[in-house]
This record gives structure tokens, sequence and C-alpha cells, in this order.
């Protein structure tokens, strides 16, 4: 049984190449079925190891047949929206083969990540099997050194964009870096009367982090002002009512 397995799962792998440029794995372990089942997948995990998340798009696939001995229409459906499925053929007959390919864009992505695709096989008899559970793991690196600051305007990045002056408070800074590598000076604008907002340094060097302090005079109301960096404008509100 395990050689014939290893045997079907070897003809599958030398009937499929990947595209240029779109990295493909194949799910590795042994062959999976479940009594009853309607699908035995030759494995049903697939382990991408660690990528960054500017390495494009990475693409999986599960070889699988249609062991229910009627023909089935298959359906996938994935757990994240970063998680693409596709099957082809998504109809088999009894005995045919097919594969479940799965792509993940870990752009803006970063950790340890677990996804999931449930794939259905539905067929005329009126018998119903659990899904095929196929699981996804990959670690995502980020390779943006400002992930921290996820604000962004223009070159400027933040730390975040909303503040509230906590009680007996009259001051609060929000941390700040200059992404490019040129000198950044950036402004505020359309201050209310009862704040004052400033950044220290006024000038922040290439890749060098910054402050912009708000202080409040008296009672703060809930407002708003913009900031100028560059070529970028962005609001940072008040949430004091």
């Amino acid at each position: 049984m395990i050689a014939r397995c290893l045997i079907y799962a070897l003809a599958l792998l030398s009937c499929i190449v990947p595209q240029a440029g779109s990295p493909l794995r194949f799910a590795a372990g042994r062959a999976v079925t479940h009594e009853g089942a309607p699908l035995r997948f030759a494995a049903c995990r697939a382990e991408m190891g660690r990528i960054a998340d500017s390495c494009g798009v990475q693409e999986a696939s599960f070889p699988f047949e249609n062991v229910s001995g009627e023909s089935v229409m298959i359906h996938v459906q994935t757990s994240c929206s970063c998680l693409k499925a596709k099957c082809d053929p998504d109809r088999l007959e009894p005995g045919a083969s097919g594969t479940v390919s799965l792509s993940f864009d870990p752009y803006h992505m970063s950790g340890d990540i677990e996804l999931r695709a449930m794939v259905t096989a539905v067929g005329p008899s009126e018998v119903k099997a659990d899904p095929a559970v196929l699981e996804f793991h990959v670690f995502v690196e980020t390779s943006d050194k400002w992930d921290y600051l996820p604000v962004r305007i223009g070159a400027l990045a933040l730390k975040r964009s909303a503040v509230s002056f906590p009680d007996g408070e009259s001051v609060v800074r929000i941390l700040c870096a200059n992404t490019s590598e040129k000198a950044l000076e950036p402004h505020v604008q359309l201050v209310p009367d009862f704040l004052e907002a400033r950044f220290e340094p006024a000038v922040i060097g290439p890749g060098e982090e910054a402050g912009l302090v708000i202080r409040r005079s008296g009672e703060c109301r809930k407002t708003s002002f913009a900031v100028k960096a560059g070529n970028g404008l962005g609001l940072i509100r008040v949430l004091n009512e």
C-alpha cells in the first residue's frame, strides 16, 4: 500500500512543472485517507519554512485521487483571504487524479502563521463526508525596519495617528521617524488654539527617530490637526471629549 502511494505521488510530481518566478512546493508526508473519505491526498500539510514578506507569492500543491467510486465536484474554502485555492480539475471521475494548489501572499504579514483549506467532494449520492483539511504553515519575517511605526505620512512613520490626554496630563508624545535617505522637516497645520504641537527635533535626519509633542492648555476637546511631511499630508486626531 505504501509503495503504491509513493509511486502515485512521484507520478504526479513528474507531471507538474512550476512556473518561472513562482515558487512551488509539494506537501510532504504519507498518504492520507480517512475511512469513507472520497478523496485520498498524498499529504495534507505543507511546511514552507521561513520567508521574507517581500519574497512574493508562495505556492504549495497537494496531489489527490478520487477514491469514492463516483463522479465528484471539488470545492475548496480557505481560512484566510491571504490564502488562495485552486483545484485542477474541479470535477473528477472515479479513480481520476487532481491537485489542490494553495497560494499565499506574505505582503504585510508577519510571524508564525498557520492556515487551512477545507476540501469538499460533492457527488450524486446523499452520503456526506467531512471535508479534507489541508494545512499550510509558514513563518514570515518582515523586511520593513519601521514596521513598529505603522502610520505613514509621506516619508514620516508614526506610532499612531490618534491620542488622548490622560486625566491630569497636559502633554502626550507620538514616536515617529524619517524613513527616507534625506533630512525631513515635517510641519503641523490647522492646530486649534487650545493645543500646541511641534516636532522634536524640528529637522529629522535620515533614518532617525523623533517625537511629535502635543501640549494642551486648559480643557481639551475632541479635534484634529494636519501634519505635512514632504509630499505627504495626514491627520492627527485628539480623542478627548
